[in-house]
């Protein structure tokens, strides 16, 4: 599982948010180019005190096929239709 975690991390699609009282809006990012060896068992406290968000760049995707999906499910399109 980890090795998963990891390459969805290291490729950006995830990025870990921690506290930072230093920081304007009291967060920072933790990107892989900073710090590679975050995802690790040994790192497994503040792995699972950061706040895991999906890339913005990922975002608009998926809240699209979220929004399609659910109105298949509901019957108002198909994929068929136009």
């Amino acid at each position: 599982m980890y090795l998963l975690w990891k390459f969805i991390y290291e490729m950006g699609f995830l990025n870990p948010r921690v506290p930072d009282d230093r920081e304007k809006h009291n967060y920072r990012h933790i990107h892989y180019d900073s710090n590679p060896n975050f995802v690790n068992i040994a790192n497994l406290n503040e792995i699972n005190t950061a706040d895991w968000e999906i890339h913005p760049a990922y975002r608009s995707y998926l809240i699209q096929k979220k929004t399609d999906d659910a109105s298949i499910k509901r019957g108002k399109k198909s994929w068929f239709s136009k």
